[in-house]
């Protein structure tokens, strides 16, 4: 399980590695892989408690190895920047509230 501090935690860091790296295409093929990545990275960065790649590989549908690699290469998009100042987290948490709010997830 991830905590709700973990969903908006991955959300910065997609948006963090778009931005950076315009190239990056958010498509129906490339979502589910960069929610994967950024939700490794955030739970293994925040919560006190994680676990292997294996069972988050499970979890989110991919392969052991793909996982390993898209955490990776997510880690060299954000170039190891995993901390999210207090700001930046009232910001997403207040855009994923709102879009929670209209019913658009």
């Amino acid at each position: 399980k991830c905590s709700l501090e973990c969903f908006v935690v991955a959300m910065v860091y997609m948006d963090r590695a778009t931005k950076r790296h315009p190239e990056i295409q958010v498509c129906g093929l490339t979502c589910h892989r960069l929610l994967a990545a950024s939700l490794t990275l955030a739970a293994k960065f925040l919560e006190d408690v994680c676990y292997s790649n294996r069972y988050y590989s499970q979890i989110c549908g991919v392969q052991l190895q793909e996982l390993n690699n898209l955490e990776r290469a997510m880690m060299e998009l954000l170039r190891g920047e995993l901390l999210v100042t207090p700001e930046e987290f009232d910001l997403y948490t207040r855009i994923l509230t709102r879009v929670g709010d209209r019913g658009l997830v």
